[in-house]
């Protein structure tokens, strides 16, 4: 009976609300105030480098820099690097080469709306070079991306007449033509591009159907081959949704993870929320929930830290109108627990925008300043203690992980590590998948083993959604960790 008692009081702990959440108070990077569309760079060097756009009122906004040499603690004073003083500029984005210059590209003259351009500039740690026009007739709806590849080049992206995505690439001091991804008369909002190691992009974007209607929005995964020079078939992670945010983050095998939020007011499906889904090696896993489904609006992000363990912070939004209020909650990604980091206020802390450097996870977000009634681009930060993979202690240790990725459906993947001190060359190990209950319900291992690292695939998909737990016995040895399926 005790094994049982203790079961249900693990279940009962999961989804408290933690205070703890160990990141940095707010540091504001400057204080103009009415302070826009964050984005980040780091450098070679570690520095850390921002833009955004600063509102002056009406249809006037110009573009900021600033730079952080020791995490983000301090930051130089803001420059404006815009070259504007009367017009809407907005969405500027921010990169760096193996040789420390930066690129920002964006918006010019959005209140012209078909007229509005994309403006590109570069830094050499000298000076800025004069913005120039890249778009070359071919108008920006205010949806612009850019993203740097391990050659050094450069991607712009940006959405035309409202509808196709268009880009070109500077390689080399000199700039392809314009392409199109997929010219098929839907329309595209592309939200994050990511190159990985091998020259390949992973993108998501929003896409809604020449005849769809305002819910019509699909949640969307594409690529580029580098090698091949071609993009992928589309691949529609959820469908009839609002246009609202997604985000992308890749992980120990570059691997695309991707959260979005979906949201109706209508009362039909699909249900409202964060929702998350990867690719496991050589197809997507089903969406699971994450954050809670009753909120008014959620937007999440997502991050690997040095650990390759992911985490995802959740801009929530409850009631309307003047009841209207905001959080930003931590998601831990491992039992599905949260942490409250801004609770319960009057002004939108804005969706966070996360990354990871060294040890430590960066997040931008907007914080309010009651004295001057204006809302500052801020930066907090969250030590991560890294695990040694390869140690004399770790290898002198039994090591059960949590599995990964948790919540899970259908597959998870569950890592041990059988120590060099056991007595023989082998050891007997049994790895048991149990229910709510403690009733056996799988033998995932049985049999002798070496010392060294295991992992095992678990699929289950004839199981319905709950909690569950798996042991590992191996001698003496037993450890219990708790997994959450949900379908």
């Amino acid at each position: 009976m005790k094994k049982y008692f203790i079961l249900i009081f693990f279940v009962q702990l999961t989804f408290i609300f933690s205070q703890n959440s160990n990141w940095s108070e707010p540091i504001k990077i400057s204080n103009h105030g009415n302070e826009l569309q964050p984005d980040y760079t780091v450098d070679k060097d570690g520095n850390i480098h921002c833009v955004w756009s600063q509102n002056y009122g009406g249809n006037f906004q110009k573009i900021y820099y600033s730079k952080s040499i020791d995490g983000g603690n301090i930051w130089t004073t803001p420059n404006d690097i815009s070259q504007n003083e009367d017009l809407w500029l907005g969405s500027p984005k921010i990169c760096s080469d193996s040789q420390n210059n930066l690129y920002v590209i964006y918006d010019y003259d959005i209140g012209s709306l078909y007229n509005a351009v994309v403006h590109f500039r570069k830094y050499d740690g000298h000076k800025w070079n004069d913005a120039i026009d890249i778009t070359a007739g071919y108008n920006s709806s205010n949806i612009i991306e850019l993203a740097i590849d391990n050659n050094d080049r450069i991607y712009v992206f940006w959405q035309h007449n409202w509808d196709i995505i268009l880009y070109k690439y500077l390689e080399n001091g000199i700039w392809s033509n314009i392409d199109t991804i997929y010219d098929d008369g839907n329309e595209y909002y592309i939200r994050e591009v990511i190159a990985d190691k091998d020259n390949n992009l992973h993108c998501v974007a929003n896409i809604k159907p020449n005849d769809g209607g305002e819910y019509s929005y699909n949640v969307t995964y594409f690529n580029y081959n580098y090698e091949k020079n071609s993009w992928s078939e589309k691949v529609y992670l959820a469908t009839n949704t609002a246009r609202d945010w997604i985000d992308l983050d890749l992980d120990s095998l570059e691997q695309p993870h991707v959260v979005w939020s979906q949201f109706r007011d209508d009362g039909l499906p699909p249900p409202l929320g964060s929702f998350y889904s990867y690719f496991n090696r050589n197809y997507w896993t089903q969406a699971v929930a994450i954050g809670k489904q009753n909120a008014q609006r959620e937007f999440p992000s997502i991050v690997f830290d040095n650990n390759y363990k992911p985490l995802s912070v959740l801009w929530r939004e409850y009631g309307q109108g003047n009841a209207r209020y905001y959080y930003l909650i931590e998601y831990d990604y491992s039992d599905g627990s949260e942490s409250f980091l801004v609770d319960s206020v009057k002004e939108s802390p804005g969706i966070p925008i996360l990354f990871s450097h060294g040890n430590n996870l960066y997040m931008f977000t907007k914080v309010y300043d009651i004295s001057k009634d204006s809302q500052f681009v801020a930066i907090r930060k969250k030590n991560v203690i890294t695990r040694v993979s390869k140690s004399n202690k770790s290898e002198k240790i039994f090591k059960l992980q949590q599995n990964y990725p948790n919540p899970f459906n259908p597959s998870t993947v569950i890592k041990y590590q059988i120590p060099a001190k056991v007595k023989s060359e082998t050891a007997n190990v049994k790895l048991i998948f149990y229910d709510i209950l403690g009733r056996e319900v799988a033998t995932l291992v049985n049999q002798k083993q070496k010392p060294g690292n295991y992992e095992i695939e678990f699929n289950a998909r004839n199981l319905t959604s709950g909690i569950y737990f798996y042991r590992i016995t191996v001698g003496s040895f037993n450890e219990v960790k708790k997994m959450i399926l949900l379908k």
